[in-house]
């Protein structure tokens, strides 16, 4: 006489692993694409659990940016942060209070020259351009650092750089 086995010894044997962490046992699924997600590679949205990849395709429609965005971001970013960072490494006051109104300025040229188009990069572009651009024109500077090697000339400079290139790129990675 043959025992029918029972469904639930069946379901308790039948272990599942998350798709991106194989050696996590989980039994959580995501609700778009039935994929098994560990806790890690969960994200919870008002529908359910989504994994990392569905949400990355989903997010994929809200940027817009073509290659050509992004080189024009980094030129007009570039053009306006070497006479902007040239200005405000001069003094200490005027480093202080201008960088970050000068990063909104150079963040409000590119948000328009860019036809207002999102980029995933935008903000890495943008602040990569607007470093570049603080060390073309912090280079006297940087020259007479290196002459007479006193370190202490750059704080002008890299004080106004900062202030510029953090509040240009957080305009693009926080959003608006």
């Amino acid at each position: 006489m043959s025992v029918a086995s029972d469904p639930i010894d069946e379901q308790i044997e039948q272990k599942t692993y998350c798709y991106i962490h194989p050696n996590v046992e989980s039994n959580l699924h995501c609700n778009k694409c039935g994929n098994y997600i560990c806790p890690r590679c969960a994200v919870r949205t008002p529908v359910g659990y989504r994994c990392t990849r569905c949400i990355y395709q989903q997010q994929d429609t809200y940027f817009t940016a073509q290659p050509k965005e992004y080189v024009i971001a980094f030129v007009v970013a570039f053009a306006l942060a070497i006479p902007i960072n040239y200005v405000l490494a001069r003094a200490l006051f005027i480093a202080i209070f201008l960088g970050i109104p000068a990063g909104g300025l150079i963040s409000e040229a590119v948000h328009r020259a860019t036809r207002r188009q999102r980029g995933r990069y935008m903000a890495y572009i943008v602040g990569a351009a607007v470093i570049v651009g603080a060390l073309v024109a912090a280079y006297p500077q940087i020259a007479i650092a290196l002459d007479i090697q006193d370190p202490s000339v750059l704080i002008f400079p890299a004080i106004a750089a900062v202030l510029c290139t953090i509040t240009a790129a957080a305009r693009f990675r926080l959003g608006r």
